[in-house]
């Protein structure tokens, strides 16, 4: 009666984990031969493990991900898709993530990369603390890929939360606080992928206006991600030095010669 008791006085303060591993180790006599501090330690483990999947199965159902249950493994990797399955799962593995390497995907519209990026950033955010991954997800698409997870706006509605083993703290984004103008979402219509092409190659040419802000917005919440600088201000003014000097506009460059020359050496490498 007093266990009866004393169980669900465990599940009212939400000790759930606890209650039923305590309720397991009723049920098995090896038990007997363990100390006080080892069954303990294992209760303890075990309401760990359960607040753990609790929390997972919380931030997939606030996700709003389309394919909420979509692995690396379930990824179509034949040979006529062109897609590495050792690159594939060498990437899910997050060794470059510890490395503190850049990733970039690149293929034609259509090709299957925002499905690929989406159980990707599933699949790490499942196996990495927020210590060693932060993630800032920019999609200009219009929130197609993620819903709910979009480009940093100019309106002054964007939000950012900084997550750590301390806690989580919101921070509202303020365009003008930044130094930037703030503009409504409508100034930021995109089109088709060569019209959105010509935006970003505009700006990096020195286009001044909302564009170029949007992007030195988001720019400085990946630089503030990825550790480079501690503040949106600070990463506000990396990013325009960054444009301003030519560096991005040769970058951009460069990267479209190695996908080219990447496309041309698959082409060859295909049956006629």
């Amino acid at each position: 009666m007093m266990m009866n008791t004393t169980l669900a006085q465990l599940r009212t303060l939400k000790l759930d984990g606890l209650a039923t591993g305590l309720e397991e180790q009723m049920t098995l006599p090896a038990m007997a031969s363990m100390s006080f501090e080892e069954r303990l330690a294992l209760l303890v483990d075990r309401e760990i493990h359960c607040r753990n999947d609790r929390k997972l199965l919380r931030l997939l159902k606030n996700a709003q991900l389309k394919f909420g249950q979509a692995t690396i493994e379930d990824i179509d990797t034949r040979p006529e898709r062109g897609v590495d399955r050792r690159e594939v799962m060498s990437l899910a593995l997050g060794d470059w993530v510890t490395s503190g390497h850049s990733v970039l995907i690149t293929g034609a519209t259509g090709s299957g990369k925002s499905e690929f990026l989406r159980t990707l950033v599933l699949g790490l955010a499942m196996t990495h603390s927020s210590e060693q991954l932060n993630f800032v997800l920019v999609d200009f698409k219009g929130g197609a890929t993620f819903a709910g997870l979009d480009e940093l706006p100019l309106d002054g509605t964007g939000v950012m939360y900084d997550v750590t083993p301390a806690g989580v703290t919101r921070h509202d984004v303020v365009a003008t606080e930044l130094g930037l103008a703030a503009a409504p979402v409508s100034a930021l219509a995109g089109g088709t992928a060569a019209e959105n092409a010509a935006f970003v190659e505009a700006v990096f040419a020195g286009e001044a206006g909302p564009r170029r802000d949007v992007i030195l917005l988001n720019a400085a919440a990946a630089f503030v991600a990825a550790g480079r600088v501690t503040a949106l201000g600070a990463g506000v003014t990396l990013a325009a030095q960054t444009i301003d000097s030519g560096a991005a506009r040769d970058l951009l460059a460069r990267l479209r010669a190695a996908k080219s020359a990447n496309d041309a050496a698959r082409l060859e490498g295909m049956p006629a």
